[in-house]
């Protein structure tokens, strides 16, 4: 299930919030998958803070969380089971994001999450880090749109692509 996360519709209290909760329309839960390595890369944790801090926005998040780890106990599990639940998180996602950096480590696991996401058609939204120069271009030319690390451009595309 997903995780929910913060609602940005301001920060109003008592009757003025009543007022306003009333009159405006509920903000769209978006539900996001963010491909990411099991290690939590400062990057990954990074892009929750920017989608968590964005006003205005509500979501789920999808991704497979630290408390959601597939294996707490550190006992290997096969890849078809990991393969099986990242499905099963992007089957419930609209879109995809995935940071376009070096991480070679975890390179095999990236492609995998992308093509998860064709083969679902979710689309896919590429996000380079801030400073990267170079990318992965296999993921990359699986991605529906490439966004850079700014607030209001990932926010856009997720929009456009719901």
């Amino acid at each position: 299930s997903p995780t929910p996360c913060c609602r940005r519709d301001g920060a109003f209290s008592g009757s003025r919030y009543r007022q306003l909760h009333i009159d405006m329309p509920s903000l769209f839960n978006y539900h996001i998958f963010i491909s990411h390595a099991w290690n939590y890369s400062e990057d990954y944790i990074r892009l929750v803070q920017l989608l968590n801090n964005a006003p205005y926005f509500s979501y789920y998040d999808y991704s497979i969380s630290r408390d959601k780890n597939l294996s707490p106990s550190g006992i290997k599990i096969p890849d078809s089971r990991i393969k099986q639940a990242l499905q099963n998180q992007i089957t419930h996602s609209t879109v995809v994001l995935t940071l376009l950096g070096m991480y070679g480590a975890y390179h095999e696991w990236m492609n995998v999450e992308a093509d998860l996401a064709l083969a679902l058609n979710k689309p896919l939204i590429g996000i380079k880090p801030w400073g990267q120069q170079r990318i992965p271009q296999d993921i990359a030319l699986a991605c529906t749109e490439i966004v850079g690390w700014n607030t209001d451009s990932i926010i856009d595309a997720i929009r456009r692509h719901r």
